[in-house]
Order: structure tokens, then sequence, then C-alpha cells
């Protein structure tokens, strides 16, 4: 969020001489900002026209208004539609971000919309705690929304700033800020310049926050404080009565002869629909409600002035409550009008659940010990919040029985939850942890129950005319006559075309259009509740235009495409019982078959419409249409972010430091520490004279890798020590004498606390001997040997000037020592070892844990893969029955890499390597250390030997550390490439009408029924 120190623009003054001018800043930024989201009809096309402004008037500073306005006009065109659904609410704030996004990187012109994106969703908080990352991403849906909720009310806010600071630093006449009034802040009723009490009075929020009560009180005064806890307190209440209404009015809502909830409370003896006036009522409260938390935001902001660690615990429980209200006040309209079974599986339903779960879990760390806890008065409204909620559940308690009992169990697990968290006062982060986990339990029975009722609605809805179909097939051959009546076929017969021709096309047997943006989130659940080639395939084709613009031109308004299952069943009931009684057949008004014909043709028609080549050649040459071109680069992508979400943990696992966890102990490391300049004498060395210093010959250092790499690598405290000195000698005899010089390099290992220190150890030596050439004799009768006639220090003295040195350099004599040398690289092997080992452990517990970083990316790869398979399925089912390759790609043993529920792929890869690393010992010895292999035991016969493959198929600015890693991410390439060219081959055959792509079933049994309707009857012919 922006911060105050941004706002460094020269304001009106302060209201109140005790608050800061920051502070005014900080109120009156968060005021205009709230005022944009609550009045502005486009709200985020107002947000980045703004940002747009700032940076064409610091482009222009000296333009005419006149400029600025064509400017801004120019602007607004140029977006266009692309903003036109970006719009805050709850369930689309992923979505709004997304076209933002999109927006910035679609041309520089909007580059500076990326900058301040960028930079926001850097400030996105994050938590070290299990439980806290857990929490952020307990639902995928609720997550992005809450996180892009954050983003966005920075980027307003970020509007709002650098709009105000334009005007202080202009002023209120500067021709910009005349034409941002006109051009956009009159869509909220604001200027530039306005004041707090201006803000306020064009703001809902005059009615919600009385800020002169607040600064009557200096905010050193516990009174300032009091007064703000006291707003925030009425404003809950606001928001929990209307939860409380929302309850009672669907307390009213009952079981009518429709089998509908019905609207009987409030409606007028002519009553619009039920989903009408719950919708209407729902606005109106959800007004209230959004006002309430607009309100709490600025007090929690106007409070966080003096008290920002307070204020945050206080944002947590309104942000919370006001969620909460949402979806319950949500929840009526998508359950009013429907029958009890729809209402009960509504989306509404499970989205209520795991909304008041995101909100408990959003609770845990409150009360963690260490933490000052909020407020008494705001935790009362929390749990008046969880009695409306048990209010919900009390009144939906029939319902929910009626349809599985499950449901019961879970919200009342769920309230019982929500009552010990509120009974918490200071716990460990471990105990937090449990009860998240116990929550997340939870969470799982919710999407169980989801399936199973699905599954159990399908079937209650089709129990009548199974029940005919079976009771009425083979009748001739079971009774020995024929159905009795024409009536007690026609009977069974219009069940039959009333569940293949509007059941199939209706919840629970494919997702109501309503609840397509909630699947668009989550369009893995879709498939798993309707299945790509049953249900789904209408799903399938809203959310490719969504997401890919193809197929192109989807009507709103057009049919659902039938259960393709559903559909196919009752055609082959439907055929097989017309064949069994001909002459009640001819009777049948053929428009039911015709009906019936033209739902299958819809299906068909579905599939080709999918799969429908691209128009005009793409620039590579290829006919795949946007669709499939999209989706596979949307797995590649995953792939790539899946390969850079490890990068943190391989840095972690090198404590960030620039060398090579797969490396060799013989690795370069960039910048090595030169040996020193000056070699001291070796300590308890022999030599003639004092001790003297000696200048390094250049020949005089390590050329290895090992011990520079064990030097830079380990731990401080583990480190080895490297060390030069040298020894000397003059040698005299009667004719000649010699001065030798040895040079040493020694390597000393730490000990171990409370152990003598190691010795140490000699790497290399370099030696050179001279002769003296100067020796003074004794006369002959002297009983003394001849001696030198210069001492040693003579020699050393002119050690440089006398060219020894130099002479050292070029001719010493170097002795290596290898068995040490050896030892440097065991041990740099093992510490390697070890860092891959922990690398590892570390990767296969965030690819299993929630919230993780690493949980999310390969998450989104399992979903890229889940798509491309259910694409595929639905749209060339015949290509995918003809083609083994395509077959292999997508489900073979050598199928694109990504976890499924059936073969979770990439965690077992992960998983294998772990445990080949496990079965060295904690700390490995230098045989077992020597052996390991990541690709040791893989299972894949990509992965086998495959330590260098991926050089020659992944791009290097996308290797990571991991070879293991880097082969996943070729062979994902690879085989992205692979199916590409298939989707090609097919594109291309049909372009050329070689075939067409339908469902084979589905084809022949529409084909089946018209040729039979025509064999039988005569008008038909």
């Amino acid at each position: 969020m922006l911060t105050a120190s941004l706002l460094h623009g020269t304001l009106a003054a302060p209201a109140h001489a005790e608050l800061s001018l920051d502070g005014q800043q900080r109120i009156d930024t968060v005021l205009h900002a709230a005022t944009m989201r609550l009045r502005s009809p486009q709200l985020f096309k107002d947000v980045v026209l703004s940002l747009l402004h700032v940076a064409e008037v610091t482009r222009n500073p000296a333009a005419s208004e006149e400029h600025y306005t064509q400017v801004i006009k120019a602007s607004e065109t140029g977006i266009g539609a692309k903003l036109d659904r970006a719009y805050p609410g709850a369930g689309h704030e992923a979505d709004a971000l997304v076209r933002i996004g999109a927006l910035a990187e679609s041309d520089p012109v909007y580059r500076e919309i990326g900058v301040v994106l960028n930079g926001l969703v850097n400030e996105l908080p994050a938590s070290p705690q299990r439980y806290d990352d857990w929490r952020q991403s307990l639902s995928s849906q609720r997550s992005a929304d809450a996180e892009a909720a954050v983003v966005l009310r920075g980027l307003n806010e970020k509007a709002a700033a650098t709009i105000r600071e334009l005007s202080a630093q202009r002023g209120a006449d500067h021709p910009a800020v005349r034409a941002w009034n006109a051009e956009i802040g009159a869509d909220s009723g604001i200027t530039a310049s306005a004041t707090t009490d201006e803000l306020l009075q064009s703001s809902p929020l005059k009615d919600a926050v009385d800020l002169q009560a607040i600064m009557k009180f200096p905010p050193s005064d516990p009174k300032h404080k009091e007064e703000i806890v006291k707003q925030m307190n009425q404003l809950l209440a606001k928001s929990n009565e209307n939860v409380k209404q929302t309850v009672k009015d669907i307390e009213v809502l009952h079981n009518g002869s429709d089998g509908a909830f019905l609207w009987v409370t409030y409606a007028p003896p002519t009553p619009p629909s039920a989903y009408d006036l719950a919708a209407e009522r729902a606005k109106t409260r959800q007004e209230s409600i959004n006002a309430a938390g607009e309100g709490l935001r600025l007090l929690t902001s106007i409070l966080g002035l003096t008290n920002p660690k307070e204020a945050q615990k206080m944002a947590a429980v309104c942000d919370g409550v006001i969620k909460v209200a949402t979806a319950v006040n949500e929840y009526l309209p998508k359950i009013a009008g429907k029958g009890w079974r729809e209402a009960v599986f509504s989306a509404g339903t499970a989205d209520l659940a795991k909304t008041v779960i995101t909100t408990v879990v959003a609770l845990l760390p409150l009360f963690q010990a260490g933490q000052p806890s909020p407020e008494e008065m705001i935790l009362k409204q929390v749990g008046e919040l969880r009695q409306q909620v048990a209010g919900l559940h009390n009144a939906m308690n029939e319902q929910f029985t009626r349809v599985n009992k499950n449901l019961n169990v879970i919200y009342t697990e769920m309230l019982g939850k929500f009552d010990e968290v509120l009974k918490l006062q200071q716990v460990s982060v471990a105990q937090l942890t449990q009860i998240q986990g116990q929550l997340h339990g939870i969470e799982q029975k919710v999407d169980t129950w989801s399936s199973e009722i699905i599954k159990s609605l399908q079937n209650d809805h089709l129990k009548n005319v199974r029940a005919a179909l079976s009771q009425h097939l083979r009748y001739r051959e079971t009774h020995q006559q024929p159905i009795p009546t024409v009536g007690e076929f026609d009977s069974t017969m219009n069940l039959v075309h009333f569940a293949g021709t509007s059941q199939a096309r209706e919840a629970p047997f494919v997702p109501s259009r309503g609840s397509y943006p909630t699947h668009e989130n989550d369009p893995v659940a879709a498939l798993d509740l309707y299945e790509e080639t049953g249900g789904a395939i209408g799903f399938l084709t809203w959310y490719g235009n969504r997401k890919y613009g193809w197929p192109a031109g989807v009507p709103a308004g057009v049919a659902e495409i039938p259960n393709a299952a559903v559909w196919l069943s009752m055609a082959t009931g439907y055929r097989q019982l017309a064949a069994e009684n001909p002459v009640y057949a001819a009777q049948m008004n053929p428009q039911r078959t015709a009906d019936l014909v033209a739902a299958g043709r819809d299906i068909d028609d579905a599939v080709d419409a999918l799969s429908t080549p691209a128009p005009t050649p793409n620039p590579d040459g290829s006919h795949t249409n946007k669709l499939y071109t999209g989706l596979v680069e949307d797995y590649k992508n995953a792939a790539t972010d899946f390969n850079a979400a490890l990068l943190p943990l391989q840095k972690q696992a090198v404590d960030n430091k620039d060398y090579k966890l797969f490396g060799t102990a013989d690795q370069a490391i960039a910048t090595q520490p030169a040996p020193p300049d000056i070699v001291p004498f070796c300590t308890g060395g022999s030599g003639q004279g004092p001790i003297i210093n000696l200048e390094r010959p250049a020949n005089v250092t390590y050329s290895g890798n090992a011990i520079p790499m064990a030097r830079y690598a380990f731990p401080e405290g583990s480190r080895p020590t490297l060390g030069y000195c040298h020894q000397f000698a003059l040698t005299e005899d009667s004719i000649t004498s010699t001065l030798s010089v040895t040079m040493h390099l020694r390597i000393t290992w730490p000990s171990a606390p409370g152990q003598p220190a190691n010795p140490p150890q000699t790497l290399r030596t370099w030696t050179k001997t001279w002769e003296v050439p100067t020796v003074c004799r004794k006369p002959d009768s002297s009983p003394e040997p001849p001696s030198v006639c210069n001492p040693s220090q003579y020699y050393l003295d002119r050690w440089v000037s006398g060219g020894y040195r130099q002479s050292f350099a070029e001719t010493a004599t170097l002795t290596e020592y290898p068995e040490p040398q050896q030892a440097v690289r065991t041990q740099v092997t093992r510490f390697l070892t070890e860092r891959q080992k922990g690398y590892y452990d570390a990767v296969v517990t965030e690819l299993t844990t929630p919230g993780k970083p690493l949980f999310q990316a390969n998450a989104e790869l399992s979903t890229a893969l889940r798509l491309l398979q259910a694409y595929t399925a639905a749209g060339f089912p015949t290509a995918l029955d003809d083609d083994e390759l395509l077959q292999v790609l997508l489900h073979g043993a050598e199928r694109l890499p990504a976890d499924t529920p059936g073969e979770t792929t990439i965690t077992t890869i992960f998983r294998t390597a772990q445990n080949t690393y496990s079965s060295c010992a904690a700390t490995p010895d230098a045989a077992c250390a020597a052996t390991l292999n990541p690709f040791a035991g893989q299972q894949h016969a990509w992965l086998t030997n495959c330590l260098t493959w991926y050089k020659n198929q992944l791009p290097v600015a996308r290797w990571s550390q991991d070879p293991l890693a880097n082969t996943i991410a070729a062979f994902a390439y690879h085989t992205a490439d692979t199916l590409r060219l298939r989707y090609d081959h097919h594109s291309k055959n049909l372009k050329q009408k070689t075939y067409t792509e339908t469902l084979a079933p589905v084809t022949t049994a529409h084909k089946l029924l018209e040729t039979y309707d025509t064999m039988t009857r005569p008008s038909a012919r």
C-alpha cells in the first residue's frame, strides 16, 4: 500500500493542528480513493486514466487544458472495452487485475501502469508462519481475489495520491488539474484539490465516519483511539445487521408447489421473479456493506498513523466481517427461485462455507502469543457475526439434510471451529498450525461434498425417466404383449424427450451460466464436477472465448450445450423404445424427434466450433486456432514458472552465494581471494639469522578450485584456512656455499569445539637453491674452517634487487601433495551433497504444503495440463481416438509432465530424488556422496541418463541450478511443441475437410434417430 512518505507535496493545511501533514494527506488520499470506489461507474478505467494523465503532465508540463483533455479522451478510446469488465466486487478482483495487467503489457504507452502494479505486488505482505502461508492460499479463487483486492486498492490510492499531489504542486487552476476534474473526477463527483470536508460531503462515507469526533482529541490522547474503536464497532454492528436481515429473508423463503424457494413475505400481488426480488434487496444491502467496509478502512488508516501494528490487527478482523457479510448477502439471490436441491448445491453454498473458513483462518494470527489482541468490543462483533452464520445454517437446516446430511456436519464443524478461535487467548504457532490443519480438512470436505451432491442431484433428476425406461424397454419380451396403451407409451417418451432436450441443458447436469464466473477462477473444479465430454462442453466454450477469444462470438443468451452423456442415454432409450413400438411411434409428433436430434447437433456444433482452424494461417504458417495455441503457450509458461519457483529454494540451499549447487568440487568461483603479497617465515623452520618476510614470487600460488570453493561456500566456522610461509638455509663447505629457499602452501581445517587445534597440512612446496659466489677464507694455518663472507640476511635482504625472487619464480621446483588436496575435494563433495539433499527435502516440503509458492506453481502446471486434456477430448475427440502420439502426449506414460490426481508425476520425481539422497546418512560419507545422482531410480525414460540433455532443449536464460528441474522443463517444452504440431496437423486436415470433429457416439445417435424416423414415419421421408 502507498505510504505517507510518498505524499510529499505541499497540500492544504490540515484540519487539526494535532494531526501531522503526512497524516492529513493520508486521510485525504484514503477518502479520495474510497469515494472513487463507491461512486465511479468505471472505477478502474478512471484509475488507469489518472495514472496515464500524470505521466503525460510529467512529459508535457506546460501544455494547454485542451491538449490534456484530448490526451485523456484518446487514452480512453485506446483502452476501449479492455477495462469495461474490470470492476471491483466479490469474486472479480483477480479478473480486474488480470485485465489491467494485460493492458499494461499491451503497449509501451501504458508502461507506467505496469511499473506501479509491479511495485504494489512487491509490497504484498509475506509471513514465514506456515499457517499464514496456508491462509493466503486456502482457496485458489479466494486467495487470488484477496491479493488482487489489496493491489487494486493500492492502485486506486496511488492514482488518488498522484492526482492530489499534482494539484498541490501545480495549483487547482492548472490546466492539467482542470482537465482531470472535468474528464475523470466528474465521474465520482470530486475534484483533485477537494478538502477533507468536501470529500466527506461528496462520499457515502459522510454517514459512516465522524471525523470531527475523532479529531477533537489529539492522537496521543487515549480518547482518540477510543473514538476510532467506537465507530468501528458501530460499522461492524451495521454490517452484522445487514447479515441478520439477509438471514431473515432466507428464513421466509419456503418450498412452493414447484419445489422452488419463493419470495412470500415481501411479494406484491403480481410479483416479479424470486430472483429479481432477492437481487434487488441484496443490492441495497450491499451498498450499505460496501460503505461500512470503506469506513472501516478509513478508520484503520487513521489508527495506523499512531498504532500501525494494532491497526493491522483491526483491519484483519474488519475485512473478515465484511467478506462474510458480502458472501451471506450474495447467497440469497443465488438460491432464490431455485429448487431446494439446486439451492443447496448452488455455487453460493460451497462458496459461503469456504468464505467463512477463510475468515476464521484469517483471524488465527491475531491470537499468537506475544501479539496484542484486538479490542474486546471488536471481537464481540465477530462473535455476533458467528451467530448470524449459525442462523443461516438453521434456516437452511432442513434443506441441507434433505440433500446431503454431510453438509450439516460440515457446517456444524465449521461453526465449532469458529467458536474455538473466538475463545483463544495467547497460543503458540504450533497450536495455530494445528487449527489451520483442521480447517483445511473441513474445506476438503466441502470439495468432496460438492462432488457427491452433484451426482446425487443428477441421479434424483433422472430417477423417474430411468424408472419409466426400465419398465417399458423390452416390454413385449418381458410380458409377451405390447405396452397396453399409446398413452402409457407417450408418457415415457415425454419424460425421455424432456430429459434429453431440456433437463440435459440445465443444472445439475451442466453448470449454470450464473456460475461461470465462479468456475472461471478454478476451471478444473467444473471439469471434475461435470466432465469435459459430459456437461462441461458449454462451459469450455464460454471459457475458451473468455480467455483466448475462441470460439469467437459466443452469444450470451444461447441455450446451454446439453450434457452429452445424458443426451446420449436419452437418445438411445428414445430410439430403442420407438423401434420396439413402431405403431405407437408412428403416431408421435415428429417435432419430438426433431427436438432431440437438434439437441445432439448442438453438441456436435460446439465440438466443431472448438477445433475449427484459424481463418487465416498464423505467422508461422500453422492453422491451429487461438484456443489451442493459447493452451499450449499457457502450459509452457506454467513449466517456466515452476522452474522459476525452484530458484528461491536453490538460492536458500547455497546461502545466496554464487556457486553451483550441482557443480563439482573443482568448480570455479567467480571471485577468488588473491594470495598474499608477503610470505612470512615458517614458525619452527630452520635458518640462519633473524626471521625475514619475503615478497611472494609469482609462481607461488594455488591453481585449483576446490580450496577456494571450500573457503567461499562453507559456513563460517567450517572454512579451512590457507597459509603461505618460507624456510631458508645457507650451507657452506670448503669450496662453495649455497642458499636454499623453500616456499610452503598449507591448509588447516578448524577443529571441533573443545578439541585440540588441527595441524596444518602441506599442499605444495616450491624449492630453489643458489650458489653463493663469494667465500672468505682463513689463512691455511688457521684451525677454523672456511666461512661465508656474508650472512644469510645479506642475500635475503637482496631477495628482489638481487634477482632471487625472479629466479625463484622461473626455476623453482614444484612438489605436489595429492592426499590433502583430494581430502579437500572430498570435503567439498560431501558439503555439496548435503546441500543437494537439503534442497530436495525443501522442494518436497513446498510441493506438498498448500500456500507455498512451489505448491501454487505446481497447481498451475496441473491446471494447464488438465485444460489441454479437456479441450482435446472436447474439441478433437476424433483425432484423439485415432492419433496414438496425441494419446501418448496427453495421457501416456511419457505425457506432458504435471501432477494429476491419478499420477503425481512432478511430486514423484522429486520424491524419488529425495529418497535417493536419503539413502545416505544425514552427513554422507565420501563414497556415498560421490555416487549420488538425482536421476538415479527415476521411472521415466526421459529422465534416464539425461544430465545434460536439457542443454540442447531449454534456452540458457531458463536454466536453473537443478539439472533434474531443467530436464523436466526441457521435456515439458519438447512435448508441448510436439503437441502443437499434432494440433496443427489435424487443423490442416480440418481446413482441407479431410474429416470433421464430432463426438462419434453423439453423431451416430442423432443420425440413427433421423434414419429411423425417416424409415418408420412416411411423412418424414
